[in-house]
């Protein structure tokens, strides 16, 4: 730590309790600090030598379009007019007024899972705290009965969308996006044989046990829906929230409108 102060001063960290901690662990006991290359100089002769190069590769997500679509044109033509949109909710979504559209188990499941010494089951439900906005990888050229007639517009880079929808958002603390998968079941069984529940649950009782069965879902049930629903080829975007979510939201968010464009078939 001495020698990591010292090349934090070096590099104008000037407080007294300036430190380079950019340190990786490399075996139980040993730990490497981690510089870029421009930063190498900053070492004596022997600390170079011992300078293992990292090869670093980068991956890009291509922002494939999705579709949001209406029942009415009017709610496009005032969302690129004032830049008004609504965002919805599990709870909502599970009430849809529209039979073909509701799954009265949103965000609902069953989770089995197999540890070092005991196998348990729960009942989850996610989504609570969360706005969500449904949209499909299919454009309106693709001809199927639930889509017909309907207005849409065009979200060239979700990503970026969804950005911007979560900086005009208080209480936003992440956003998570992605394609929905259909399944038969809402189960997932997951096998961590080396996990002890048993001693999870003596050490912390059942927050552990919760903590262990959020950590294993994560957002995943969030984006599951039952086969019947597979032809919509649904795109979630979803906003987490600091506190209950229950009524979708009418959002004003101008920023978003240059991620978007009208769709002309």
């Amino acid at each position: 730590m001495a020698r990591s102060h010292e090349i934090a001063v070096e590099s104008g960290l000037l407080s007294p309790n300036g430190y380079w901690f950019r340190w990786v662990q490399i075996s139980s006991t040993e730990w490497a600090l981690q510089l870029n290359p421009e930063e190498a100089g900053k070492l004596t002769q022997e600390e170079q030598k011992t300078l293992v190069p990292i090869k670093s590769i980068s991956i890009h997500a291509h922002p494939t379009p999705v579709y949001r679509y209406f029942d009415n044109p009017e709610y496009v033509e005032k969302f690129f007019e004032t830049g008004a949109l609504r965002i919805s909710s599990f709870e909502a979504f599970s009430s849809h007024p529209d039979e073909s559209f509701r799954d009265a188990g949103e965000g609902k499941n069953i989770m089995a899972v197999n540890g070092k010494n005991s196998s348990f089951y729960a009942l989850t439900e996610s989504g609570k705290s969360c706005f969500i906005l449904s949209t499909s990888i299919l454009g309106p050229w693709v001809n199927i009965e639930k889509f017909k007639d309907k207005a849409c517009f065009e979200i060239t880079n979700p990503w970026k969308f969804a950005m911007a929808i979560a900086n005009s958002l208080d209480e936003c603390s992440n956003a998570v996006l992605g394609s929905c998968s259909y399944i038969p079941k809402r189960v997932v069984t997951k096998d961590v044989p080396e996990h002890d529940f048993v001693e999870r649950h003596k050490m912390g009782g059942i927050n552990a046990i919760n903590e262990d069965i959020e950590g294993l879902l994560q957002y995943s049930t969030m984006f599951h829906k039952p086969m019947r629903f597979q032809d919509e080829h649904e795109f979630r975007i979803v906003w987490d929230m600091d506190h209950a979510v229950i009524e979708p939201k009418d959002i004003i968010c101008q920023e978003a409108l240059q991620f978007c464009r009208i769709v002309e078939i």
